[in-house]
């Protein structure tokens, strides 16, 4: 996310892989973010040519229209997709990275039958087929959720391996449970070793109760397509998170988002998955505001048009959300680090999980 639009040149490696003109120009508009978790593709994992030129790793977008642009603005989520939001223990596990651009022996996934489609209002679509293609709101596509399905349907991992890993190849379909714990790494971003976690368990490890890590999100990424598990269709299910322009976004705060949906859940959840993880975090600290309140706008843009100067040198909400931030933050694999900034919270890999 950036204040800015952002250009990347296809090099002549990329041009070759891809099918693009060597350096063509790729526009990376405000407002674009990476889906994450079962959402996201091994693509995502690698550079900008890969992200937005692949055509295989799921790009969305929030509204662009509220002056901070380093905050994300968020919306209410209805009442309607709240009280069909599952948070049972028959919610489906999330799915993070466990080793990006490697491959594992892996025994098949089989093929399932997919769950016709169910309306639950007009806003609100099946996401049953499990794949992220022809979603409206959503550019680029990919196999990952469709192979998620396939393996939860036929047990999980468990029964293979200890750590629940399986592979997902998106150059040709590749799915399947690990049969040993060793990875290949392949120099490039087509293929990734994922597993499977549960909120409830992070939030047991952590000492707090499980009702706390199972609170049903309050709000969602303005103007975006949001996943999110649906009780009605036994199976996830889309909708659009509409408040409009969102002009008008205050109520400044970091707040702890989930990439998959993309959505944000509670400080006590987002708190809980930190305390005594020693994984990838699940949950990314971000700079929020919120749509349809003015107070609280505390960045250079809002100051600028009160006649005062200071605040924060925005360019952007992350490298995932077009553009740079004031701060520069080092990831390494598979890992989510954060860094603390005058009481402000930014986090600059959004979505890569």
């Amino acid at each position: 996310f950036g204040s800015k639009a952002k250009s990347v040149i296809v090099t002549v490696a990329k041009a070759a892989a891809f099918g693009l003109a060597v350096g063509a120009v790729i526009n990376i508009v405000r407002g674009a973010f990476l889906y994450g978790g079962r959402y996201s593709s091994p693509y995502c994992r690698g550079d900008d040519v890969d992200r937005y030129a692949s055509g295989r790793c799921p790009v969305g977008y929030s509204t662009a229209s509220h002056k901070c642009a380093g905050q994300v603005p968020l919306c209410g989520i209805p009442e309607s997709v709240r009280s069909d939001w599952n948070v049972g223990p028959e919610a489906p596990p999330r799915v993070e990275v466990s080793f990006d651009g490697s491959v594992c022996s892996f025994v098949p996934a089989t093929a399932f039958e997919v769950a016709g489609a169910v309306n639950i209002n007009s806003s609100i679509t099946n996401d049953s087929s499990g794949s992220s293609s022809n979603v409206e709101g959503v550019d680029g596509t990919s196999g990952l959720s469709d192979c998620v399905s396939r393996i939860l349907s036929s047990g999980g991992c468990d029964a293979y391996n200890a750590g629940s890993l399986f592979q997902y190849d998106e150059s040709n379909g590749g799915c399947g449970c690990c049969s040993t714990p060793q990875v290949v790494p392949l120099g490039n971003f087509s293929a990734a070793v994922y597993s499977f976690r549960t909120t409830s368990a992070a939030a047991s490890s952590s000492g707090t109760t499980t009702e706390a890590a199972s609170a049903v999100p309050q709000h969602c990424i303005s103007g975006a397509t949001i996943h999110y598990p649906s009780i009605a269709a036994s199976a996830d299910a889309t909708f659009r998170c509409d408040c409009g322009s969102c002009t008008d976004c205050g109520n400044g705060a970091s707040r702890y988002l989930d990439w998959s949906g993309p959505f944000a859940v509670s400080d006590a959840e987002g708190e809980a998955a930190v305390v005594g993880n020693t994984g990838a975090p699940l949950y990314d600290p971000v700079d929020t505001c919120v749509c349809g309140t003015a107070g609280g706008m505390a960045c250079e843009e809002a100051m600028a048009g009160q006649g005062q100067g200071g605040g924060y040198d925005y360019d952007g909400y992350g490298s995932s959300y077009s553009g740079a931030s004031a701060a520069t933050v080092v990831a390494g694999r598979g890992t989510s680090w954060a860094v603390g900034m005058i009481g402000v919270v930014l986090f600059v890999l959004v979505g890569r999980r």
